[in-house]
């Protein structure tokens, strides 16, 4: 583990050495997840909202058989969980609220999960059935919170980005006990450069996800840094 954190801290200097990271990357969470800078970046949210409207209205459309009012009800969906992701979903209520069966929802989840603009996050041996309620729900990356909230909120737009970077490499990653994300017997807790370690200082194993921070030291590692993980 310190032979870890050693390397951490040496990559973390050596990029540090070469640009500034903490401007970049609050660049990268607003508008730099994906390449559609072909029309300039004051055009990217727009850009990124009509490749929603498209994977809603044309591809789920075709491949799952939405109507009109089926995507009217996907995408109020995914503005509910994007206004207080990480979403710990209540199903009932969810579908009260969009007036469709409870199956119906949790089927809705999954299918935006695989068109990618979900991560769902379970505890580790629940089990991946599509009728399986997760246990948080999370936007698949922080540029469409920007794009479907009003009002993204710093801790979530995080959590959002290190999920997204630790599933995209490959990665199992499960809802823990203590902290926010279980890898590999690794407890990893999100916040700012002050985020303390009290909540998981008593595991066997783990690391602080720091924001703001260009060098980490310790368990610190820059939060930035997981996106180097592919």
């Amino acid at each position: 583990m310190l032979e870890k954190q050693r390397y951490c801290s040496s990559i973390s200097q050596e990029i540090a050495s070469n640009v500034r990271p903490l401007q970049v990357f609050a660049q990268y969470l607003e508008k730099g997840y994906l390449p559609i800078f072909t029309e300039g970046e004051m055009e990217y949210l727009p850009k990124l909202q009509q490749i929603i409207n498209a994977v809603v209205d044309t591809d789920l459309a075709y491949i799952a058989s939405y109507n009109a009012g089926t995507a009217v009800k996907v995408k109020k969906l995914l503005g509910v969980i994007a206004e207080s992701a990480p979403f710990k979903p209540n199903i009932s209520a969810l579908s009260g609220k969009l007036n469709i069966s409870r199956d119906r929802v949790l089927e809705y989840i999954y299918q935006l999960r695989d068109a990618r603009l979900l991560n769902v996050l379970s505890v580790a041996g629940k089990g991946v059935s599509k009728l399986q309620k997760p246990d948080k729900i999370f936007l698949e990356n922080p540029n469409l919170s920007y794009t479907i909230s009003n009002r993204p909120d710093k801790g979530n737009l995080r959590e959002t980005f290190l999920l997204g970077q630790l599933l995209n490499a490959g990665f199992d990653v499960f809802e823990p006990d203590t902290g926010d994300f279980l890898v590999n017997d690794i407890h990893i807790e999100v916040g700012d450069k002050n985020k303390s370690i009290k909540q998981v200082r008593d595991m066997k194993s783990y690391v602080v996800a720091a924001d703001d921070m260009e060098i980490g030291f310790g368990t610190k590692v820059p939060l930035w840094l997981f996106g180097f993980l592919y």
